[in-house]
């Protein structure tokens, strides 16, 4: 299984990731190449790629979140956002909410490390 592979960390669960992320750059070139609007379609879309899956199983695993596209939406593109504290996912997810246009400042029942859209997130 995809969980049972990501414990080994070997060539299997490297063609795996290898794989899936190659089905994505496949999608979102399609979606950049179609012309909407006044840009094209990835402008006005938001791609999000996470895994609940890193090392370890703790509340401390320092998953990688991917997000492409959305330009058109507010989010500031091209840029990589490292938080050296701890930032809990929610703050990724209100992220995404607020991209919608839902102007919510939390994401279940726990927020975690504080409240907001990610720092850096939008324009």
């Amino acid at each position: 299984t995809f969980h049972g592979l990501s414990h080994l960390e070997d060539a299997s669960w490297e063609a795996l990731k290898t794989f899936t992320h190659s089905l994505i750059a496949e999608a979102v070139g399609k979606l950049k190449s179609t012309p909407e609007g006044g840009g094209n379609m990835l402008d006005n879309t938001l791609v999000v790629v996470g895994s609940e899956i890193g090392p370890g199983h703790s509340l401390n695993q320092k998953l990688i979140w991917l997000t492409l596209g959305g330009k058109n939406l507010g989010v500031r593109t091209g840029q990589y956002l490292r938080f050296e504290t701890p930032t809990h996912h929610s703050r990724v997810l209100v992220s995404l909410l607020n991209a919608m246009g839902v102007p919510d400042q939390t994401f279940g029942e726990n927020p975690g490390t504080g409240t907001g859209p990610l720092p850096g997130f939008f324009v």
